[in-house]
């Protein structure tokens, strides 16, 4: 994975042994203790895992191999356009933990069937805008039926589907898009002193 030419958020799946009453706690000790090693990675375009049995399949038809009793890990940088007060959901069967900009915004801890959680994060005025903050997804599943989605509510909208336009491998991509454009308007209203604009 190249991540400066990646939309979306790197996806690490592990397999999880047999087990009951964990949380989200639980399982997130075992991976910060090299306790269990990545199977799976793959960079997803959104967080879009559509409630079922069988093997954790994303809305595109990508799969992970994976049925349960596993952790995924989905990490990168999420563009935020403007500044102001968002709401995030996630919906999951079984628990996840949400952070944006290393911030705690929504979880669940433990297993349950499909449901939505929403958290709501704060985004002041303060530097310049679109900027691009952190974002790390956990989820774990048990057993039974797995589903995954991310979404959010931006000021003056309505919810949605967070999509690739606003997720990113690495923070890279969008600085150069951005200097991209730069040039780009430089070249449309500051031509060369022989150019026929003058």
């Amino acid at each position: 994975i190249k991540p400066s030419e990646k939309s979306g958020l790197v996806g690490r799946l592990y397999q999880l042994g047999t087990f009951q009453d964990k949380t989200i706690d639980d399982v997130e000790d075992m991976r910060r203790a090299g306790q269990i090693s990545s199977t799976h990675k793959s960079v997803f375009k959104t967080i879009d895992f559509p409630n079922s049995s069988g093997v954790f399949t994303h809305q595109d038809g990508t799969g992970t191999g994976l049925t349960e009793h596993f952790l995924a890990r989905f990490t990168g940088y999420i563009k935020i356009p403007s500044a102001g007060a968002y709401q995030f959901h996630v919906s999951s069967d079984d628990g996840f933990r949400l952070r944006i900009a290393n911030h705690i915004v929504a979880e669940h801890r433990t297993p349950r069937s499909y449901e939505e959680t929403s958290g709501d994060f704060n985004f002041d005025g303060s530097g310049t805008y679109p900027k691009v903050v952190p974002i790390e997804l956990l989820f774990y599943e048990l057993a039974g039926e797995a589903g995954l989605t991310l979404e959010w509510t931006r000021p003056n909208t309505s919810k949605s589907l967070i999509t690739e336009d606003y997720l990113l491998t690495s923070d890279k991509r969008i600085q150069v898009a951005e200097e991209e454009t730069r040039q780009i308007w430089i070249k449309a209203f500051d031509p060369a002193p022989d150019s026929s604009a003058y």
